[in-house]
């Protein structure tokens, strides 16, 4: 194995002394433009990486980004798995390291890391509406990025959201099922308190009443725990009535084991009911069906969110008057405001549209 190059043999090509080199990198004493350029070339010719504790030392800066994502009942762990692996590959492509942040320590743990100085920025996961930790990093000004809607807006430099209209996905999804001629529907979303109070999911949630109220559909709400057998009890129940013709699928709810609990009891989607969930996976699918679903773009959204982060970081933050969304006679929202809808447009918030994916399980759809 070759021998990896050291600052010697970097002051050696330069021309200068060691200690020059180590100035150089940790940006201690002044050394001048062209010994400071020979000492770069020098660095670039050998292949020389720098210790990570002296370039923080020359930038102030630790090219380390935190994500807060604590675990919860019935969190998918997939689902945070995927996000986590492309959220490092993207940062990789910045020269940035992720610094994975799990404990359910609350406001003061956020403290403690943004104290300690060990990450330039955070991203932030697993966001409730009026998230208490949207006040901790405002009053700590490190620059932020909630995955998520953390409450009403707007949001002022250096925090910034970004999310899915999930309220917009809860809409489209009773207008497919009305299409198709759903009479009685049932929406089953998720039984575990952690999980109904993530912002995205109370969005769909209030769109799928909302929207059934207004078009006049009766709507039959369950909630179902997690696990095949959960899932089999409440789907015998409510077939078991004999009135629900179709169904919506909640966030977190898995499309697959419920089309697979309907065939248990002779009941085929597509055919006999009609079922649209909020999200699936075609890759990690373990049924035989191609399920109606929304497509939540989550590469779209962890791109942007890192771009949105590393911009402020790297010196280009973003100015007030060039919000990704329209701010030109938007709304202000009063702090009492804590419906899960989210009026857009919102200064600092950042919403993708999602993308519905019809597949086979609505009635009498014409896929031709």
């Amino acid at each position: 194995m070759a021998r990896q190059p050291t600052s010697r043999d970097v002051a050696k090509l330069a021309g200068v002394s060691q200690t020059t080199v180590s100035y150089v990198m940790s940006g201690r004493r002044t050394v001048s433009p062209e010994t400071e350029k020979r000492v770069q070339i020098a660095m670039k010719e050998l292949g020389y990486q720098p210790h990570a504790g002296a370039r923080s030392l020359r930038s102030r800066k630790s090219r380390v980004l935190g994500v807060v994502i604590p675990y919860h009942e019935g969190a998918d762990g997939a689902d945070q798995h995927y996000m986590l692996i492309s959220l490092a590959q993207l940062l990789r492509e910045h020269d940035f390291d992720l610094l994975l942040i799990t404990a359910n320590e609350g406001a003061a743990g956020l403290r403690r890391v943004m104290t300690t100085a060990l990450c330039d920025g955070l991203f932030i996961m697993e966001v409730r509406f009026n998230d208490p930790r949207l006040e901790v990093v405002a009053e700590g000004k490190i620059p932020t990025v909630f995955v998520g809607t953390p409450g009403p807006g707007p949001f002022r430099s250096p925090i910034q959201s970004i999310d899915v209209d999930y309220y917009e996905a809860g809409t489209q999804a009773v207008h497919r099922i009305r299409d198709a001629g759903a009479r009685n529907v049932a929406f089953v979303h998720s039984a575990s308190a952690d999980v109904q109070s993530l912002n995205f999911v109370a969005q769909f949630k209030q769109a799928v009443v909302d929207t059934a109220g207004e078009l006049g559909i009766p709507l039959l709400s369950r909630t179902c725990g997690t696990g095949i057998q959960a899932i089999r009890h409440l789907v015998g129940q409510i077939a078991g009535e004999g009135r629900v013709d179709s169904y919506i699928l909640g966030p977190t709810i898995s499309a697959d084991d419920w089309c697979n609990a309907l065939m248990d009891l002779g009941i085929r989607p597509g055919r006999d009911v009609s079922l649209v969930a909020s999200g699936w996976h075609a890759e990690r699918a373990h049924c035989l069906f191609d399920v109606d679903h929304f497509d939540t773009r989550p590469d779209e959204l962890l791109r942007r969110a890192v771009e949105m982060l590393v911009a402020q970081i790297d010196g280009e933050p973003r100015k007030e008057a060039d919000a990704d969304t329209d701010i030109e006679g938007h709304e202000t929202v009063s702090a009492e405001y804590v419906e899960a809808k989210i009026r857009r447009p919102v200064h600092g918030l950042t919403l993708l549209d999602p993308i519905f994916v019809p597949g086979n399980t609505v009635i009498g759809v014409d896929r031709s």
